[in-house]
């Protein structure tokens, strides 16, 4: 799942944990007291510790010392924390983050939801390999190149083996409805897209957000005029399957919907940087009349922009309970180009609740399923807007 995050430069050797000679160590640690990282005796780090271990390798490993040694321990580090939102990231896995943050990626082209048990197709774009190869939504991907799920530690090795060099093979295993498949893709460059935006009958648009990327600003003013010039009056916003993105876009969006009041709340560690988010004043549609359509797969900024909405009664929610990711991370750059993804704050909506492990419940709930080739939910909301 995507993640909505904080890119911050962090060009201190603060995690580096394997102290290669004494001006490392001493380099290493004081970064270690930059991030006051103070505990109780039981709780802190002896770092002679690590050092002494390190020595005993160097002096005593009868083989040559692997170079990623490090990587590992760092990764080892942040895996400790047991959180599905923290995790290490390798100047390849980075780079990667980095370019589907931009919408853009070498893969197959689909959006996925992940647990350590499911990985589950819940979007497939086109002119893509997965849809040419025939993916579905729905597809229950067992392995990829014959490595089981369980073989992944985490959502970003994942995303590595997923994604690769351009002309590159992989093959995936595949349970649709209890049938197993087997499919061989070849990935190449793929570009998401962020919104997209048509008009329909009776003055209602529809707006389907794929993503809170940081082209969102841009592409969303791109359309507004449309908006306008189709003389729109109600607007469906589709949020299904939206993971959600980077920090502020969401709050931009729904920003042009909301005249006044809060739109979200960030709760840090040092509660001198928790703040409310309040609308701007400037919102150009506060008057269009609003459905937003979610399923279990919309989450985080996806579900800060339905809550922002939502509370500040500007619209209605027909579908499922959402995700539920009540949380939010930062990224800290590393040296060498890794990084460090952290859980760093909690979120609220803008009436102070938290949604984590909870989701937000629709005022109308809806399974999302296609039955006779009809979208139900998204069949109802223009339904509903016909009739108001």
């Amino acid at each position: 799942m995507y993640k909505m995050t904080k890119i911050k430069s962090f060009i201190v050797f603060t995690l580096i944990l394997i102290i290669i000679s004494a001006s490392l160590f001493i380099g290493w640690y004081t970064g270690y007291n930059r991030l006051a990282l103070t505990a109780n005796r039981s709780n802190s780090i002896n770092l002679s510790d690590i050092s002494f271990v390190y020595d005993l390798i160097n002096k005593n490993y009868i083989e040559k010392i692997p170079p990623q040694i490090l990587d590992q321990t760092i990764a080892g580090m942040v895996s400790a924390l047991n959180d599905p939102y923290s995790y290490y990231l390798s100047p390849q896995g980075y780079r990667q983050l980095r370019q589907q943050d931009q919408g853009q990626y070498v893969g197959l082209g689909f959006f996925y939801s992940y647990t350590q048990k499911d990985l589950k197709i819940i979007e497939v774009f086109p002119d893509t390999p997965a849809r040419e190869a025939g993916l579905k939504i729905g597809d229950f991907i067992l392995t990829l190149d014959q490595i089981p799920l369980s073989g992944f530690k985490n959502e970003i090795e994942v995303k590595n083996k997923l994604r690769g060099e351009n002309d590159t093979s992989i093959t995936l295993t595949v349970n649709r409805s209890q049938k197993i498949l087997n499919f061989n893709l070849k990935r190449r460059p793929i570009q998401i897209p962020t919104l997209t935006y048509k008009s329909l009958s009776n003055g209602i648009g529809i707006l389907k957000v794929y993503h809170f990327n940081p082209d969102l600003k841009a592409e969303f003013m791109k359309i507004a005029p449309q908006i306008t010039l189709d003389q729109t009056k109600k607007l469906i916003i589709d949020l299904r399957n939206n993971g959600g993105g980077i920090v502020g876009m969401d709050t931009f969006l729904a920003d042009q919907f909301v005249s006044s009041g809060i739109l979200n709340q960030e709760i840090y560690k040092d509660t001198s940087l928790s703040r409310s988010i309040r609308a701007s004043g400037n919102a150009q549609y506060q008057d269009l009349k609003l459905i937003l359509l979610v399923n279990h797969e919309t989450a985080s900024a996806a579900e800060i922009f339905t809550a922002a909405i939502h509370d500040n009664n500007r619209g209605q929610i027909i579908g499922e309970t959402t995700y539920g990711k009540g949380v939010f991370t930062s990224i800290y750059e590393l040296p060498d180009g890794s990084a460090i993804q952290l859980t760093t704050g909690h979120w609220l909506t803008p009436k102070g609740v938290s949604i984590d492990k909870i989701g937000i419940k629709p005022d109308l709930e809806l399974k999302d399923e296609i039955i006779n080739a009809q979208d139900i939910i998204y069949n109802k909301a223009v339904e509903t807007l016909k009739t108001d």
